[in-house]
């Protein structure tokens, strides 16, 4: 999951933050890419990568969760549906409180879909043990307040069925959000410790940054290991908004200079 690119000169006391490439983090099935989705309004089509999908219990009522994003990472596409004791191939409607639909940024809805708005129509066509596929179309709210026609709805996305996170218990789903205070302006990292060449790390390395969470759950932050070195921390965001997360550093520096970690 690259969130970011951070730079030091290992051996010496000074610090830079050299740069900061923003994408949205999703820790969960399929966080790889298990899928996508597209759909219509009267003007431009939207696309994008289905990240996860994961089923929740509660109670009598079965959550399928479709979770996915952009390719630039800026915005989240969120799609629910709702059945009573299983999920199965056929239509879910608005109107029934069967789905709704969410199309967002972070602090800023751009397309809501629920049965309050109007008449919004899922067709699950393929429900097995590793996939789920269908069509939507509908009305949705925009961030104008205008209510759109959405079209030529689509998604596709591996899930496994059998596997189930009840309410209350099993085990968080994943966290959306990301990285900076807020959507195009990335917050500089912190850097703490002092860094030789030849030296293992220990738990006073560490960089912290900033992660605007849009959805609670399960995360893993975590950069590619250069020079030796790598970062990470992962745990579960209880609170939506900004918060600081300490990645911890391990490893042990093979070389002096500036390093970059993406």
């Amino acid at each position: 999951m690259k969130l970011q690119k951070i730079s030091f000169l290992i051996a010496l006391f000074s610090i830079i933050f050299a740069s900061c490439q923003k994408e949205f983090s999703l820790e969960g099935a399929g966080a790889t890419g298990a899928g996508t989705w597209q759909f219509n309004d009267s003007a431009k089509l939207y696309t994008g990568i289905m990240d996860t999908a994961y089923i929740q219990t509660s109670g009598t009522t079965k959550i399928l969760h479709l979770i996915g994003r952009t390719l630039n990472g800026q915005q989240i596409f969120n799609l629910n549906l709702y059945a009573t004791d299983s999920l199965t191939i056929g239509t879910y409607k608005a109107s029934l409180s069967q789905t709704d639909f969410q199309y967002y940024t972070i602090g800023k809805t751009l397309y809501d879909a629920n049965s309050l708005i109007g008449e919004f129509v899922v067709s699950v066509t393929v429900l097995s043990n590793n996939t789920v596929t269908g069509t939507f179309s509908g009305l949705a709210k925009d961030s104008s307040g205008n209510t759109k026609s959405v079209t030529l709805g689509k998604f596709t996305s591996k899930v496994d069925l059998t596997k189930n996170k009840p309410s209350g218990g099993g085990g968080p789903g994943a966290a959306t959000g990301m990285l900076g205070a807020n959507a195009g302006s990335c917050t500089p990292t912190t850097i703490s410790g002092t860094y030789t060449q030849g030296v293992p790390l220990t738990s006073s390395n560490t960089v912290s940054v900033d992660v605007n969470v849009a959805t609670v759950g399960a995360y893993n932050i975590t950069t590619t290991q250069v020079n030796g070195v790598s970062f990470s921390k992962s745990g579960t965001f209880t609170t939506t908004g900004l918060q600081t997360v300490v990645l911890i550093g391990t490893g042990t520096p093979v070389s002096s200079g500036v390093q970059t970690f993406p």
